[in-house]
């Protein structure tokens, strides 16, 4: 949320499993595509045919899931830790 806070909010997409999250704190763009936290395969499927820039993972159960290296793994930018 700090990224929208600076002013970089042209182009982003935001991907939450619980848009509700989002709008109620005021984010616009909000896609929920219905995929859950832990579907790592999906997220990077969906990042990639998306063809999102950059990916600022904000939960700790993905990335202990290993979002972070998935992404990574598939060319994907990803600002976060990986799982180890």
């Amino acid at each position: 949320f700090e990224i929208l806070r600076a002013g970089l909010e042209a182009g982003i997409k935001t991907f939450s499993s619980r848009p509700e999250d989002a709008v109620n704190i005021g984010i616009e763009g909000v896609i929920n595509t219905g995929l859950g936290d832990k579907d790592i395969p999906g997220i990077t499927s969906w990042a990639r045919q998306e063809g999102v820039d950059l990916v600022v993972p904000g939960a700790e159960a993905p990335l202990i899931a290993g979002l972070a290296d998935s992404l990574r793994a598939s060319g994907v930018v990803t600002y976060g830790p990986g799982a180890d």
